[in-house]
């Protein structure tokens, strides 16, 4: 997205329909940026619970771009993403393979 020539109000019906038929849970996306998120909750009334993004020390574009702090707002339409208690992450060897 935007793929040219495809309309994305009828690409978010289509969800929408799989949505309300029981096909599919819930609603994600993959590298969209603030702006594309916002284009396409416009067309659905599901909520994105889910916008998968490369995120590693040497790319930090959800941060740079605003995608994650637009993520984790109060928004009645979005999931706030779960956070991961930080005990799980004490303490755990580094496992090389």
């Amino acid at each position: 997205y935007p793929e040219i020539g495809i309309d994305i109000s009828e690409t978010m019906k289509a969800m929408d329909f799989l949505i309300d038929s029981g096909k599919v849970k819930q609603l994600g996306v993959c590298n969209m940026t603030v702006p594309m998120i916002k284009e396409v909750q416009r067309h659905t009334k599901q909520a994105i619970v889910c916008n998968q993004l490369h995120y590693s020390l040497e790319c930090m574009e959800i941060v740079d771009k605003g995608i994650l702090e637009y993520c984790q707002e109060d928004n009645p339409k979005e999931k706030k993403p779960a956070k991961l208690p930080k005990k799980r992450l004490q303490h755990q060897p580094a496992h090389y393979w």
